[in-house]
C-alpha cells in the first residue's frame, strides 16, 4: 500500500482493519480461487487498479506517516512511564 499497489489479502484477523474494496481486495481465508478472482479483477480494469491504487497509498500516508506513527509512540511512552512511577 505504500507503494501505491493495491493488496489482495485474506479476510482475516485485523487485516479489515486496513485493507478494504477501496485499496484492494479481501478474499475468503484459505479460498485460492477467490484469492485469484481478486488478483484478476484487479489487473482486469485499469481504471480500479489505478482508483485503489491511489486510495492504498492515500490510506498509509495519512493513517500510517512517521510522524504519526512517530507521536503515538511517543505519547505511548509517556503513559507507561507516567503509570510506572504512580
Amino acid at each position: 500500500m505504500a507503494c501505491g499497489v493495491p493488496v489482495v489479502a485474506p479476510h482475516h484477523s485485523a487485516i479489515p482493519e486496513i485493507v478494504d474494496r477501496k485499496t484492494g481486495y479481501l478474499y475468503e481465508e484459505e479460498n485460492s480461487k477467490d484469492a485469484i478472482k481478486g488478483i484478476s479483477s484487479i489487473l482486469d480494469d485499469t481504471t480500479s487498479y489505478l482508483t485503489k491504487s491511489y486510495s492504498a497509498r492515500e490510506k498509509v500516508t495519512e493513517q500510517f506517516s512517521i510522524s504519526i506513527c512517530g507521536d503515538y509512540y511517543a505519547e505511548l511512552i509517556q503513559t507507561i512511564v507516567k503509570e510506572a512511577n504512580e
